[in-house]
């Protein structure tokens, strides 16, 4: 039980103890639902024409995404910061992902497509890319933030 009459005492923080950290939590997710945009783009473009390697390297990476994502997100509710540090990592594998497939879908010759669509396909695949990205980052920044004020507010306290 805290002791409110401590002059290190912060409700705030204090509150943190006891509930999870959902915001970072929320932000993660939402980073994760703009991969599953990016990956049904990229298979629903993908008519035969597009069938390669890296396709199914692709397939095998989002699942690992999703997995890992997930798994480090459920900790962050926890505040437990290192697991930011992984989801920041794999969050900016995004911007290497945006270089990758989405350039090899302006090399596509579909009579399914226009060319038009295509071109919306790639700028929706890097903009889906992107706020994936931006989404992880955020969320692990603050989820840093948050972890790390509540271990010193701990420490503040505890030492009283």
């Amino acid at each position: 039980m805290s002791n409110t009459n401590h002059p290190n005492y912060n409700v705030v923080l204090d509150r943190k103890k006891y509930k999870g950290d959902s915001f970072p939590y929320l932000l993660v997710m939402l980073g994760l639902v703009f991969d599953v945009f990016y990956f049904v783009c990229v298979y629903k473009l993908n008519d035969g024409a597009f069938y390669q390697p890296i396709i199914g390297a692709s397939v095998i990476y989002n699942l690992l995404f999703l997995l890992a994502v997930f798994l480090c997100a459920e900790n962050l509710k926890n505040y437990k910061w290192k697991f930011s540090v992984a989801i920041i990592a794999i969050g900016l594998l995004q911007i290497v992902r945006m270089f990758i497939i989405p350039p090899m879908t302006e090399q596509i010759t579909s009579s399914q497509y226009t060319q038009e669509q295509i071109s919306g396909a790639h700028l929706r695949m890097i903009i889906y890319l992107a706020c994936s990205c931006g989404l992880l980052v955020i969320g692990s920044v603050i989820s840093i933030v948050n972890s790390l004020s509540l271990q010193k507010y701990k420490k503040l306290t505890e030492q009283a």
